[in-house]
């Protein structure tokens, strides 16, 4: 679902949708914004493989929008395409929590072809890395099954490093920094506003993506963690929505992602 207007949208009725077909659901999207237009990045999860790729679809100002097109495969599932730009280039985290790994790749075609730049962790279960540049420092916030069989919904991880594809991520000393199926989970890019950080989180109180919230990240250093939820979207616009659990917004455009109840033939 998307709105496009001056400012951050947060009006969930105004939004408009892209549905998919029904062999497959659209999830977690990334924005950026290049060459006037918007490129939306999305886990496509196809039902007949039980296995997530990341696509692209395109939009234009006025909200025109192309279908998803396949830009990054692999034989494990991948989600949550964290997108992020170093100078000229791009880079995506996607999860790949399946591979026990944190990958890092560069796009050397935008938007269509991407390559493995790094693997930035390796026999860990992360989920939905998110980066933050801060403080001359990379932060990594992540999901974390702390045991086999264990939630992927309840603890928040969060990892320090001097360079965002080096080998020296450090935990922090107070993980998980967040134990609390209502706000650990990232749900999207973290971003500046009036001078403040915000976060978006997951809150799977009723069920998994079941909402979002938005906090402010209050302290963030190497010894402390400290955030506050500000706002909180429940999927209570509609009565066909069920869920909703990830938030971005770029430049003009604002993008959810919503589940909704279909009819039975």
């Amino acid at each position: 679902m998307f709105d496009l207007r001056d400012g951050m949208s947060t009006s969930m009725w105004r939004f408009k949708t892209i549905t998919p077909p029904k062999d497959k659901f659209w999830a977690d999207p990334h924005v950026v914004r290049h060459d006037d237009k918007y490129f939306i990045f999305i886990e496509e999860y196809l039902y007949s493989t039980g296995k997530g790729h990341i696509s692209v679809i395109e939009m234009d100002d006025v909200g025109n929008y192309s279908q998803p097109v396949k830009v990054l495969d692999t034989p494990y599932h991948l989600s949550y395409p964290f997108i992020f730009k170093i100078q000229d280039d791009y880079y995506m985290i996607p999860e790949s929590v399946e591979n026990e790994t944190v990958e890092l790749y560069k796009c050397v075609e935008f938007p269509h072809k991407w390559e493995l730049h790094k693997t930035l962790m390796s026999g860990v279960k992360l989920l939905d890395s998110t980066l933050l540049f801060h403080d001359n420092k990379w932060w990594l916030f992540a999901n974390g099954i702390a045991q086999d069989g264990g939630s992927s919904w309840d603890e928040l991880f969060l990892y320090s490093s001097s360079t965002f594809d080096g080998d020296d991520w450090q935990p922090h000393p107070l993980n998980p920094i967040i134990s609390d199926c209502r706000t650990s989970r990232p749900a999207g890019p973290i971003f500046l506003s009036n001078g403040n950080l915000y976060r978006p989180s997951q809150n799977s109180s009723g069920h998994y993506g079941y909402g979002f919230n938005i906090s402010h990240i209050k302290t963030l250093n190497e010894r402390e963690y400290e955030e506050e939820i500000i706002s909180q979207v429940e999927p209570d616009w509609s009565p066909e929505v069920i869920s909703t659990h990830t938030f971005c917004h770029i430049d003009r455009l604002t993008v959810i992602d919503a589940q909704v109840r279909t009819k039975r033939k």
